[in-house]
């Protein structure tokens, strides 16, 4: 990590509850350098959204994001490469991680 996985977790104790419905929490470590250290001056976690709405398609081209996103032209990056893949996403809440999404990171369960 960093890598094209997003990782399902049990939420920490008190997290809002709007922010961690059902008790977890969706983390993901991102691969551009740059967004890591801005993330370590703040000293604290982003809390974002995907530009990949559940059930559509995903965003793979930054003219989409602008479509689906008006106005938020501000928050969209125009560095680093764009995948045609979602991150692969694992629940990791189980004794065994379940695959909830096939994305750009290969998954195989350890056996």
């Amino acid at each position: 990590w960093p890598a094209p996985v997003t990782a399902i977790l049990p939420a920490r104790r008190g997290l809002a509850p709007h922010l961690a419905p059902g008790g977890s929490v969706a983390v993901r470590v991102p691969a551009y350098r740059e967004l890591r250290s801005l993330i370590r001056c703040l000293g604290e976690p982003v809390v974002s959204t995907s530009v990949n709405i559940s059930g559509c398609r995903p965003v793979t081209r930054i003219a989409d994001a602008r479509r689906r996103f008006p106005g938020l032209e501000a928050f969209i990056s125009r560095r680093g490469r764009q995948s045609a893949f979602p991150s692969t996403i694992v629940d990791f809440r189980f004794e065994t991680p379940r695959l909830v999404r096939a994305g750009a990171y290969p998954w195989a369960p350890l056996e």
